[in-house]
């Protein structure tokens, strides 16, 4: 081989390795300022001031909570746009499978339908909701989230939930039995008790010992109760 050839070949080598880390910088680049992005409303809903009503149901007290309805209709106004954007930018890092954020992407998308179905009840919100919740707790097993991910949610979103936290299982398992108890809720919105009271029995099977288990033992109580009209407790918002 010449030398002109080797050169020449060394040189289009380079190349491709400056655009290739060139597009992951890119990609790594524009999915932080998603995180961001996703952190701020995350933020300044949970700012939004939340009020709560306790309901007798045989003997037990249930508490219910809620966000004030008229600001939670100002701040929806205010960030729809966001939440269609970042929704935009996240699935279309998801669908590369072979970059390493995707699955990373695909956790910052249940996070944020988990809040969009949470403003916006809409049958087609929820549905959506549930189907991108669905995608994460059906990945691989091996998947992993990178640190800078946990990082940028750590104190806007999962710091509400250390307290079901289960040291002894891996984060990524802590995030699927989370979504689990939000696909079990969506589908308690939409009035599908039997569907739901399954996703708990998911958690109750799967992860018996995640500090979750109880609670899900009690929704599939209390859903099985609303089924058979058992339950006749006001558990919803004024």
């Amino acid at each position: 081989m010449s030398t002109y050839m080797f050169v020449n070949r060394l040189w289009i080598a380079c190349l491709l390795a400056v655009a290739c880390t060139d597009g992951t910088t890119k990609t790594e680049g524009k999915f932080q300022d998603d995180l961001r992005r996703l952190d701020g409303i995350i933020r300044e809903y949970n700012d939004i001031p939340q009020m709560q009503k306790t309901a007798e149901n045989k003997g037990n007290i249930d508490i219910v909570f809620w966000k004030d309805k008229e600001q939670l209709n100002k701040y929806y106004v205010k960030h729809k746009g966001d939440f269609v954007s970042i929704d935009a930018s996240l699935k279309h890092i998801s669908e590369k499978t072979d970059n390493i954020l995707f699955d990373d992407a695909l956790f910052a998308r249940g996070i944020l339908y988990s809040l969009w179905a949470q403003v916006d009840r809409n049958a087609d919100t929820v549905q959506s909701a549930i189907a991108i919740l669905r995608d994460f707790v059906n990945l691989s097993p091996s998947m992993h989230i990178e640190e800078s991910t946990k990082k940028a949610v750590q104190n806007s979103y999962w710091n509400a939930y250390r307290d079901f936290s289960t040291p002894s299982l891996s984060y990524e398992d802590n995030v699927r039995i989370l979504f689990y108890n939000n696909i079990g809720y969506l589908l308690t919105i939409l009035k599908q008790y039997d569907a739901a009271a399954k996703e708990y029995e998911t958690i109750v099977n799967k992860y018996p010992t995640s500090k979750f288990a109880t609670h899900a033992q009690t929704q599939i109580q209390i859903l099985r109760d609303i089924a058979e009209g058992k339950n006749t407790s006001d558990s919803s918002p004024p």
